[in-house]
């Protein structure tokens, strides 16, 4: 799954992992929120998640919340 910024460009990369669960590192959700890479996320904040199914076919979009 590729982790968007507020300015539409990827921040990095997750792993889903079940239907409603995907595992990235604590900088790449900072990069997206546009916070410094070492800051703590909050958990209220959001994030949007693009998944890319297969070449030719349309991709998913998603806002994903944090979990603590």
């Amino acid at each position: 799954a590729a982790i968007f910024g507020c300015d539409h460009e990827i921040a990095g990369m997750g792993v889903l992992v079940d239907c409603q669960h995907v595992i990235t590192c604590a900088h790449v959700v900072n990069l997206a929120l546009g916070r410094a890479t070492d800051e703590k996320p909050s958990p209220d904040a959001a994030i949007r998640v693009r998944f890319v199914i297969a070449s030719g076919e349309p991709e998913l979009s998603a806002v994903a919340q944090l979990a603590a």
